[in-house]
Order: structure tokens, then sequence, then C-alpha cells
């Protein structure tokens, strides 16, 4: 009789166990389905499913982006030029992106290398003027400076590092855009359609913009007469955009959200004046 009831035990416990795995399986397969028709319908504009992998940061102590502290090799932390004196801490200020991936991890050292970059230039300039006071000799000075922007608006933090130069047309821009949740890098496909545009409209919003800036900028460059033809500046323009679609086609298109969440967005303007191209930060 004991024997009997022990088998009725184990045959409710399989049972159970049964309809839970029964149940368990559904579920993932109504989910299956359910992301399957999520794809069909949002078509171009899904992205690759990523999973949620929360990642913690570098230095539990500090924000998700502050100045960089690295090592500067200076011959000297300042010189003087037209009576200014001009300091490295001044002029030099990077950021460190406390987030602990591998993406993170990426970002870091390429910001790096533009630091090391850019402090080899601010050698530079002390050495051509100790040049030039040993020997009378002038030269030419160049130099940038290093400064930086970012937001955080939701999970989204987006940096611009602006290397502005001496020399005209030489200002570079370098962006990144991390997720702080993710870790991981944001594309531009992720990062327009977080501000409201999606990828129907987005290549001939920006391409109206490049067109009316360029029309803006010949504008005020020759105000007492312009001498180039329409035609010449449809050239000009035309060959901007392309720059933009060159980007795109690459991949290396440079873009970041603002701090009123608007998307910004890096192209080289091919302006007729010194070098002729102007890497150019527009607002969308």
């Amino acid at each position: 009789m004991e024997k009997e009831k022990n088998n009725k035990k184990i045959i409710v416990i399989i049972a159970l166990i049964s309809l839970l795995v029964i149940g368990i399986s559904a579920y993932i397969a109504y989910r299956i389905i359910q992301t399957e028709e999520e794809i069909i319908e949002n078509g171009n504009d899904q992205e690759e499913y990523v999973p949620h992998i929360p990642f913690s940061k570098v230095y539990e102590d500090r924000e998700w982006i502050f100045d960089a502290e690295y090592e500067r090799v200076l011959l000297a932390p300042s010189f003087t030029l037209d009576e200014r004196t001009y300091y490295d801490t001044d002029i030099l200020s990077i950021p460190f992106i406390n987030i602990d991936s591998n993406d993170a991890a990426e970002v870091n050292k390429q910001i790096r290398e533009i630091f090391d970059s850019t402090i080899e230039g601010f050698n530079g300039v002390i050495e051509q003027l100790r040049h030039e006071e040993e020997t009378g000799e002038m030269g030419k000075l160049t130099w940038n400076t290093l400064s930086y922007k970012y937001t955080i608006i939701g999970n989204t933090l987006s940096v611009i590092i602006i290397s502005e130069g001496t020399c005209v047309g030489s200002n570079y821009y370098s962006t990144f855009n991390l997720d702080i949740e993710t870790g991981r890098l944001l594309t531009f496909n992720e990062i327009y359609r977080q501000v409201g545009f999606n990828s129907s409209d987005i290549n001939e919003i920006i391409e109206t913009v490049i067109e009316e800036t360029m029309e803006e900028r010949i504008d005020d460059l020759f105000i007492e007469g312009n001498p180039y033809t329409d035609y010449e500046i449809v050239e000009f323009i035309e060959e901007s955009i392309d720059n933009f679609r060159r980007s795109i086609s690459t991949d290396s298109i440079k873009y970041f959200i603002d701090e009123i969440g608007r998307l910004n967005v890096v192209v080289t303007l091919m302006i007729p004046v010194h070098e002729g191209a102007w890497a150019t930060i527009l607002t969308i």
C-alpha cells in the first residue's frame, strides 16, 4: 500500500515537471515568433538584437566621464607668444571614459593617441621658440588645443573632442557614443533614431543642411562680390555632399548628441578659401 502511494507521488511530480517544461517551451516559442514579427515590421531600421549586459565603472567612485590624468612629458609647462602665455593645463583637456568594457577601452586608447600627438605638437612649439631665440631664424609655429564636451541623455554618453589648430582650416573633431549600461559603441543609425529621425529621410535632411550651410558661408565670405559662378558654387556644394556620402559608405561619419538632444554631424565642407576643406559641425 505504501509503495503505491509513493508511486502516485512520483507520477504527480513528473506530471508537474512536464507541465512546467511545456509552459516554458511555449513561452520561448512565443517570444521567438514575436521578435521575428517585430523584425519584419520594422524592416531595415531593426538593429541586430544585443542582449542587456550591465557594465560597471572602471573607477566606481568617479563619474562616467572625467578629465583624464595622463602623464605629460613636456619640455616646459608653458610657452609665451605675442605677449600671451599658453599653459598646457589650459589648452590640453581630454576625457577618460569610465566604462569597464572592451569598446570603452578602445575609445580611451584612441583618445590617448590624440592626446600624445597633441603633446608632441606642444613640445614642437617650445623647440621652435628656443631655436628662434638662439639663432634668430623665424619659423612657422603651429599647434592644436584640445577640449571636449559631452552629454548623458538616458543611457547614452555622447562625446566630442575638439582639436583647434592655429592654422586656418586645421580644426579636427573626434566623436564617440556609448551606452553606459551595455558598454558598447552606438552606431549612427541608433543615434539618429534616438533623436527622432529614420532611415528613409536622414540622408536627405543632412544633405539639405549641407547645401544651406554652404550657401550661407559663401555669402558671408564674399560680401563685396562673389568671384564664383553659380555653376562653380553648385560644384562646391556637390563636393561637400559627396564627402558626407563617402563618410556614410565607409562608416567614418562623426556624430554626437548635444546638450539639448539634437543630432550633430561633422562634414568636410569644400569652402573656396585657404585650403578649401573645412571640417564643420552641422546641427541637424
